[in-house]
């Protein structure tokens, strides 16, 4: 090889390494099986907790959930329905409601999500929830969440294939989600609490069973 070709060569391999290495870091997000986005699911949970700096610790009786799967397998919506949401304050239970709830003791949450990995080595799926911006009020004080929190797709595992599921939010402490980063070293996933104009991080607990309406696979790569 002439003197003149091998910089040519080495230029083109520098070049190539340049544009594959993006694609080589973005590729990695699990894929819900099949991707035809025609998936959709459902879910109930008994008890679950939102944690807001200007209000409490709110405690909801019973959540339902819906939502689908796009087409891709790597994003979609979801619902929650919580009924029988209230705070306790000295003794006194307090109802508290979002601002399009239908009832003085129900909250909704609705939003997109996007899958993604909560470890490096890319064995736990986890879901990104982008929560619209929701207001939530209770008695004696209110709160306004936006932003996004991080929670497991705890079944099914990688590879397997199966009709149910579980997605599970957990907190670590009150006020304080258990994940809040991507891959747990990557960019940092907050959900706001929102108080006048002070804001601090919220957090969701609450471990979802739901049901497929077709069997899924979450590939993970």
């Amino acid at each position: 090889m002439t003197a003149k070709l091998k910089p040519l060569l080495w230029a083109a391999v520098f070049l190539a390494v340049l544009v594959c290495r993006p694609s080589i870091a973005l590729a990695g997000e699990p894929v819900i099986d099949p991707t035809e986005g025609d998936v959709t699911f459902a879910g109930s949970e008994g008890v679950s907790a939102l944690a807001t700096k200007w209000v409490g610790v709110v405690t909801c009786e019973t959540i339902d959930a819906t939502g689908t799967v796009n087409a891709g397998g790597k994003s979609g919506s979801l619902a929650l329905d919580m009924t029988g949401c209230h705070l306790v304050v000295m003794g006194f239970t307090n109802p508290c409601h979002s601002s399009s709830a239908p009832l003085s003791n129900t909250i909704k949450l609705a939003g997109s999500f996007e899958t993604t990995y909560l470890t490096d080595d890319k064995t736990k799926p986890g879901i990104k929830f982008t929560i619209a911006t929701t207001r939530i009020m209770c008695l004696g004080g209110e709160a306004t969440l936006s932003g996004s929190v991080l929670g497991t797709l705890s079944s099914p595992a990688c590879g397997v294939q199966a009709s149910k599921g579980t997605i599970k939010f957990a907190t670590e402490g009150p006020e304080l989600q258990q994940h809040r980063q991507i891959t747990g070293t990557g960019p940092s996933i907050t959900l706001t609490s929102t108080g006048g104009e002070n804001q601090v991080p919220g957090a969701l607990d609450l471990d979802l069973a739901i049901g497929f309406s077709k069997e899924v696979k979450i590939t993970c790569v």
